[in-house]
């Protein structure tokens, strides 16, 4: 099975994000999935300040279609009502997971405050994952929080957020967290590494593939899960490269590792089957 393992529905009209205004619509999300053999989809519900409603549509679209979408739901982990949130979501159809964006500014010192533990504790009797978007210099506290609750499993979006205009030093925190057999990376976003200075716009995208490699040195090929980051990353690639640079530019990643990473990890860790 595919699954693709990031990305977005979106409702409400995106200018600033998408292609263009209806990319996120499902119907068109599941045009390209199935032009592309994807069998199912790990919507990451985000931009709530844009679109309040987007967990209730995107487990909305879940429920009607759920052998093609599981749902990691939006949740400001770090706000006072976190907790609220997740009991709110817990047993909707489709639901996986939680998923957070850490601010750039935000030292997810939060992460492992004394009042912030319940949260982890519910998230892991409901038997969810975490998805987080989150930068190197924030990982210590994603490692101290995995290490106290190893049963979760915790995913970190776009391949850790590496800019290849600083080095691998900066990003190598990402690399370290691996030693928490709980903590899994998304190849995905491979445009972003250039950001924000802009993106790299020149497909396969060479300067991120020592990222990968590094990526399944250290984690291996069993814990690494691809994404397209649809529909964002369609300014910068089709949906079928989003695809390939993991298929046939990735040649240091052996058939069975691609398989692993192009689906059968996040049917494993996400529980898709069992749905």
């Amino acid at each position: 099975m595919i699954v693709d393992a990031h990305n977005h529905i979106w409702d409400n009209a995106w200018p600033p994000i998408a292609p263009d205004v209806l990319a996120g619509q499902a119907h068109r999300f599941l045009h390209h999935m199935d032009q592309n053999g994807v069998d199912m989809a790990v919507v990451v519900c985000h931009l709530d300040e844009h679109d309040p409603e987007n967990n209730t549509h995107a487990l909305a679209h879940a429920t009607a279609k759920p052998d093609r979408f599981a749902i990691l739901a939006n949740v400001h982990l770090s706000k006072p009502d976190a907790l609220d949130r997740i009991d709110e979501l817990i047993g909707a159809t489709g639901l996986v997971g939680v998923s957070y964006y850490l601010p750039i500014e935000d030292s997810a010192a939060w992460m492992t405050a004394p009042e912030t533990a319940r949260i982890w504790e519910r998230v892991a009797e409901a038997g969810l994952a975490v998805n987080l978007g989150i930068r190197p210099n924030q990982i210590p506290g994603l490692r101290a929080v995995a290490a106290r609750y190893p049963s979760t499993p915790f995913l970190i979006c776009h391949n850790g957020l590496p800019r290849v205009q600083d080095g691998f030093e900066p990003w190598r925190a990402v690399l370290e967290a691996a030693e928490r057999p709980n903590i899994y990376v998304k190849v995905s976003g491979f445009a972003y590494p250039l950001l924000p200075d802009g993106p790299i716009w020149e497909y396969p995208y060479v300067p991120v593939l020592p990222y990968i490699r590094a990526l399944a040195g250290a984690y291996g090929a069993e814990r690494l899960m691809w994404g397209s980051d649809y529909p964002p990353t369609m300014r910068y690639m089709t949906y079928r490269q989003s695809m390939e640079v993991i298929r046939t530019h990735c040649t240091f990643l052996s058939e069975e590792a691609r398989k692993l990473i192009m689906g059968d990890n996040a049917t494993r860790v996400l529980r898709l089957r069992e749905r």
